[in-house]
């Protein structure tokens, strides 16, 4: 579509050649009536296209939409993803239940020593029937003063999408002192949601209309929009004049639920793109509560499939926490998806709850008072994210 001043120019032209006007000049008569003329014809043109492609939008499929979200809009349909694990996500970890990894590996003097885990390395599990396989992407080295080491890893075979926690049990890593007990162990706490099926056609056009919204880039929603198609990301706060007027700061939440240090280096790089330098703003993760809890089955009778059951616990209750979103979180909600788990299961309560805050590197926790506080709430700014604490028995489930 053409522009204000093009119209304008084109129309000046016309009447000057057509009428022998010379004096078309800013204020006169003559220039107000073709000011008007080219502002109602941008006004029609405007409406004409934002109908069309308004109308394109409800009615194309397929490559037509493909073609109209790229070519007018520069937005593209998200394609297939297959399931990735970094790091800094802590969704895959080695570790052992008791001690330090030295203890499982010695050399012929007794010296505790570390273990080296080679790029390829498998690490296999099950999600009902279908079998799932990762491989270790890169060397890893498990400190022999540690106990856990996250990794990262890439995926062989499996769904695209969602991978449980707890899904991944096997590693066919030998390698060690002990091997022949099985003491290193290998495990997924968070659940695995990297992967993601090709985007369709009513996923695709809700975020092009909702693209048609947010232009220019650089408002808040042009901001918004830029940071929610990131790969890897599903959703963002961003807090105006967070560092004086004219900065924010946008507080990004991956597809996993501790967001991946790759992920906020893409956000920033797409950013940089579209926001002048002039700008101050900061990309940031959000700030972990993470959950730690104890809670203790109370019975009819006995429960012949017991490891199961709590197991089913463990995950439901990770995902209710995980994809939570909200400004409060009833704590005592928990103990009604563990009620529910199994016809025999009469009540629930717990032994403990903790709420861990902190840096990646280091956090602290506190003890709720169940005591004192018979329905406690967790109260999250918009800045906050609950999740389950990525360490070792987070939930600890048993029968009184």
């Amino acid at each position: 579509m053409a522009t204000y001043s093009d119209k304008l120019n084109r129309l000046k032209k016309a009447l000057e050649q057509r009428t022998g006007l010379s004096s078309l000049v800013p204020g006169t008569k003559a220039f107000q009536i073709i000011e008007s003329v080219a502002y109602e014809q941008m006004q029609l043109e405007y409406k004409i296209e934002e109908y069309v492609n308004r109308v394109s939008l409800l009615t194309a499929t397929g490559g037509s939409l493909d073609k109209i979200g790229e070519n007018f809009l520069g937005i593209k349909r998200l394609g297939e993803v297959e399931p990735f694990v970094t790091e800094s996500m802590k969704a895959i970890k080695f570790y052992v239940s008791t001690g330090i990894f030295g203890d499982i590996n010695k050399d012929a003097t007794g010296t505790p020593q570390s273990i080296v885990i080679p790029e390829g390395t498998m690490i296999e599990g099950k999600i009902g029937t279908q079998p799932i396989r990762l491989r270790v992407s890169k060397v890893t080295v498990l400190p022999f003063d540690a106990s856990e080491k996250y990794i990262a890893a890439d995926f062989i075979q499996g769904q695209l999408a969602t991978i449980p926690a707890g899904a991944l049990k096997i590693h066919n890593f030998t390698g060690y002192t002990l091997a022949i007990n099985n003491i290193l162990k290998v495990t997924n706490p968070m659940p695995i949601a990297s992967g993601r099926q090709r985007e369709t056609d009513e996923n695709y056009k809700f975020r092009l209309v909702n693209g048609l919204k947010a232009f220019p880039k650089t408002t808040t929603p042009g901001v918004h929009e830029i940071v929610t198609t990131t790969p890897g990301v599903s959703s963002v706060f961003i807090e105006q004049a967070a560092n004086g007027g004219g900065s924010f700061n946008a507080f990004v939440q991956g597809i996993t639920p501790i967001t991946s240090d790759e992920v906020i280096v893409d956000v920033k790089s797409r950013l940089n793109e579209v926001i002048g330098p002039w700008v101050v703003y900061q990309v940031l993760k959000p700030n972990y509560i993470g959950l730690t809890m104890s809670i203790e089955l109370r019975t009819f009778g006995s429960i012949s499939n017991l490891e199961y059951i709590t197991s089913v616990i463990v995950d439901k209750i990770s995902e209710e926490v995980n994809n939570f979103y909200g400004p409060e979180f009833f704590v005592n909600s928990l103990l009604r998806i563990a009620t529910n788990a199994h016809a025999n299961i009469s009540s629930a309560a717990f032994n403990y709850v903790h709420t861990y805050t902190g840096s990646d590197d280091i956090r602290g926790f506190s003890e709720i008072d169940l005591e004192a506080d018979l329905n406690p709430v967790l109260y999250l700014s918009s800045k906050e994210k609950l999740i389950i604490e990525p360490i070792i028995n987070s939930i600890a489930v048993m029968v009184a």
